[in-house]
């Protein structure tokens, strides 16, 4: 019996599920709660972005430069540098499992 699609609420998830999903390779969908739950999430950290009241990470640097103000025309760009310096490697990839379990 096929397994049914795991549907991700935001509140539901179990190691069970997460197992499932990584071993078994079990379909994940979204919920449209979820979905607009981060829709406004997103709504929310843009509209701090277009603002002038400093947040860390947001509209200013990281770490020793958390004081440093971005100019919002260079905002997009930081936020890809953040993903870009984390996405360096160390050894071999991760096997498909696993990375199945970390991405749900």
């Amino acid at each position: 019996m096929a397994a049914t699609t795991l549907l991700l609420t935001g509140d539901s998830l179990t190691p069970q599920a997460v197992e499932d999903v990584a071993r078994r390779r079990r379909v994940v969908d979204i919920h449209p709660d979820a979905l607009a739950r981060m829709a406004r999430s997103r709504a929310y950290v843009e509209a701090i972005a277009q603002g002038n009241k400093a947040a860390y990470g947001i509209n200013t640097g990281f770490g020793a430069l958390a004081e440093v103000s971005i100019p919002k025309e260079d905002l997009m760009q930081l936020q890809r540098n953040l993903i870009v310096s984390h996405a360096v490697g160390v050894g071999e990839p991760l096997p498909f499992d696993v990375a199945r379990a970390m991405l749900v």
